[in-house]
């Protein structure tokens, strides 16, 4: 994968994290009153964390000659190359984390309240800092 399509995915997320912030700026009662808005946020958040995957694994391809083995895996290679801190990882794999908990329904009765402050809160500012990493790795 180029620089290019690396480029396209960093612009995709970009977008993502830009609605999911129009979205999570009501009111948290709004919020988990609105269907449509939750599970919005939640297919952004599936989005961001597979296409950040695939910039990864593009990167670690690249620079390193390997293929990470997970979506977690992807973002620890991105800390052993000094492309992120491990902080930022940390918050990165919680996302990880919370997709595959969606994805698989592992938690059947999500709490809104907890997933509108994660993506507020930690998720938010977290992919906002990886893309000033991509984008400072990518040029």
């Amino acid at each position: 994968m180029g620089n290019e399509i690396i480029e396209k995915k960093v612009e995709q997320i970009h977008s993502l994290l830009k609605e999911i912030t129009e979205w999570t700026s009501v009111e948290y009662q709004v919020f988990d009153q609105t269907v449509t808005l939750i599970r919005s946020c939640e297919r952004n958040l599936e989005l961001m964390v597979e296409l950040a995957s695939d910039i990864n694994a593009a990167l670690v391809l690249q620079k390193q000659g390997k293929t990470p083995d997970s979506y977690k895996d992807s973002f620890q290679w991105l800390v052993k190359m000094g492309i992120i801190t491990e902080s930022l990882c940390i918050k990165l794999i919680d996302s990880v984390k919370l997709r595959n908990g969606l994805v698989h329904e592992y938690e059947f009765e999500l709490n809104n309240r907890k997933f509108y402050d994660s993506i507020k809160n930690d998720f938010l500012p977290a992919y906002a800092e990886y893309l000033k990493a991509m984008t400072q790795n990518t040029k």
